[in-house]
């Protein structure tokens, strides 16, 4: 089974798919902005729509995956976002010696992310993400009946800069990608419909 990387624009349910193949295939799921929000020092950047250095993401991701060291196959989502990181993240596997891998691509509707954007709440317990308008409690999770709260990076100015990040530098991202062969387009895909994509049947025969 192939590890997977997940790039896509913030808000598109990078997230939600990542739940989705863990549960499927019993996947370790490593989010860089998790990881990131544990270093309280670098949290002025994020919330501030910016990018940490390339250097201390892979310095993180690094001790990340060297605590997995191959026993189990991941998940990364929240990175790469640009060309550079894509070229560090794959220096870093070869470093680790982790080949066998596949890099899945979708794009959503941009109003759509900013209406995903806006609404997103997490549980501060289960760590499930919700869009606020679906739930009947505002203020507690439907799964463990923990509170529910808004990220603080989660504002319209953030999204447009990650979203702008994105948009310039995904061409170069997917060329560079394609030449290795590592590149899979997820088509026919929208954020509305991820809860019912039968993950399985559409990424089954990509990841083995």
């Amino acid at each position: 089974m192939k590890n997977i990387i997940l790039i896509a624009p913030p808000g598109a349910g990078k997230g939600t798919l990542s739940e989705k193949l863990v549960k499927a295939y019993n996947y370790i799921h490593i989010s860089t902005g998790d990881l990131i929000r544990k270093h309280p020092e670098y949290m002025k950047t994020i919330t501030s729509g910016n990018l940490i250095s390339d250097n201390q993401i892979i310095e993180i991701l690094k001790e990340e995956l060297q605590k997995i060291n191959g026993d189990k196959h991941f998940i990364l989502d929240g990175y790469p976002r640009t060309y550079e990181q894509v070229v560090h993240m794959t220096n870093l596997f070869k470093e680790l010696n982790i080949t066998d891998y596949i890099v899945i691509n979708f794009d959503v509707n941009k109003e759509i992310l900013i209406d995903r954007i806006l609404n997103r709440v997490i549980c501060n317990n289960c760590k499930h993400v919700y869009n606020i308008k679906d739930l009947k409690d505002n203020n507690k999770c439907p799964n463990c009946e923990s509170i529910i709260t808004r990220r603080t990076d989660d504002t319209l100015e953030t999204f447009e800069k990650r979203y702008n990040i994105y948009i310039q530098n995904i061409d170069a991202i997917s060329k560079y990608l394609n030449k290795q062969n590592k590149l899979f387009k997820l088509d026919s895909y929208t954020s509305e419909n991820i809860k019912d994509l039968d993950i399985t049947k559409i990424l089954g025969d990509i990841i083995w």
